[in-house]
């Protein structure tokens, strides 16, 4: 029997090769477009600031920048010492999270930046670099804002007319999320906005701020501190020093020795006249809510008084109380709108000299060796208290 040649095979393997190379080269350009989505940034129109503008860090010859963003887009800001803001810095890399340093700048002078996200500009802000030695330094304080209504909104109002060089935050900014919280983290900004524009600020982990990753992210790694949640920052002739006491600060723990060493540094340190501690929850308050932070008391107060600490603020009660221990002045602050819905009050020790349950927020004056302080009621602007200081530079180091 005759075999025919299989005519057909030949034809299908030829047809086969070819649906297989077509079938790669489509495989290919689905792969490069899939690469090309993924790289892709969404049109600016339809993007939104979500957190932000706000200062980072400022010294005498830099000033930080960071705002985020609702969908990845390249970083465009413009700055300068003009208010059109001639200079342009940018990258490429879409992000959601934008981190812009200015550097190369003279001190004591205002700057100008803006955001370039629509193409056609938004409106130019201004910061002021720190001088090379500042004699007047001025700082707000507030804490506990907690939900952001319109407590929160008055108090950065009055802190705005002030005109400080920075603000210190004893905590409960709310970054933790959940539905307790709510949506506070950039309700915060939004309401802060006005501020954070322009003034740094440098707050302290509060119990209701999340496990430190995203403080951490928002306010210490922009001044180069690291990944820890207690830092030191210089301004001048003041030394900030904040701490969390969600972490443990007894003697031999890492926060506990970091402080010790920061503090002895400090007192040896002859451009230092004051010498500031922020923290959340405070070794010296009698508010209804908490009370005393006795881990602190022990661990912390044998520290200020050794190394010559002027001045603690906290927050934690809702209230404002103020006392003075073995030469150090304790300041709770934690009036700035939050829980007034379970209102706390003072009850009263025997380290307490002045103490309200109004909302409120504290100014800090320093002007060469001498501080003053006030502590002002959010609306009527009534003084609740006040104190002034005098270093004597013979007395440097000593109480």
């Amino acid at each position: 029997m005759a075999v025919r040649p299989c005519r057909w095979w030949a034809f299908d393997a030829r047809e086969t090769a070819s649906v297989a190379l077509a079938a790669i080269v489509a495989l290919l350009l689905s792969s490069a477009a899939c690469r090309s989505a993924a790289t892709s940034t969404a049109p600016l129109e339809s993007v939104s600031v979500v957190v932000g503008p706000y200062v980072g860090d400022v010294g005498p010859d830099r000033f930080r920048i960071l705002w985020e963003t609702s969908d990845p887009v390249p970083t465009h800001l413009s700055w300068g010492a003009e208010r059109d803001c001639p200079t342009a810095i940018e990258t490429a890399e879409p992000v959601t999270r934008h981190d812009v340093l200015v550097s190369g700048l003279r001190p004591d002078t205002v700057y100008w930046y803006r955001l370039e996200m629509d193409g056609g500009g938004r409106e130019s802000i201004p910061v002021r670099t720190q001088p090379d030695t500042p004699r007047r330094i001025r700082v707000a304080v507030v804490g506990d804002t907690h939900g952001t209504g319109g407590v929160h909104a008055r108090i950065v109002g009055e802190i705005l007319r002030e005109n400080p060089d920075l603000l210190v935050h004893t905590g409960d900014l709310s970054l933790r999320p959940g539905k307790r919280e709510g949506n506070v983290e950039r309700e915060f900004f939004r309401v802060e906005g006005p501020l954070l524009r322009s003034v740094p600020i440098y707050p302290v982990l509060g119990n209701h701020d999340g496990n430190g990753s995203r403080f951490v992210e928002l306010f210490v790694r922009p001044h180069g501190v690291g990944e820890a949640t207690y830092y030191l920052v210089r301004w001048g002739t003041l030394a900030l020093v904040a701490l969390d006491t969600n972490e443990s600060v007894e003697a031999g723990s890492t926060q506990g020795l970091w402080l010790a060493r920061t503090l002895e540094s400090l007192a040896g340190d002859a451009g230092v006249v004051f010498r500031v501690v922020a923290m959340h929850w405070g070794p010296f308050e009698s508010g209804s809510g908490h009370g005393s932070n006795l881990e602190s008391r022990e661990a912390l107060v044998p520290l200020f008084e050794r190394y010559g600490v002027d001045l603690v603020f906290s927050g934690h009660d809702h209230v404002y109380e103020r006392g003075t221990v073995r030469g150090v002045r304790y300041v709770m602050t934690g009036g700035g709108g939050g829980g007034r819905r379970k209102p706390h009050e003072v009850l009263g020790d025997s380290w307490t000299e002045a103490s309200s349950s109004a909302p409120h927020h504290c100014l800090v004056e320093i002007d060469g060796r001498e501080l003053r302080f006030t502590a002002r009621e959010a609306g009527s602007g009534r003084i609740l208290d006040e104190f002034h200081v005098v270093k004597d530079p013979a007395l440097r180091g000593k109480r």
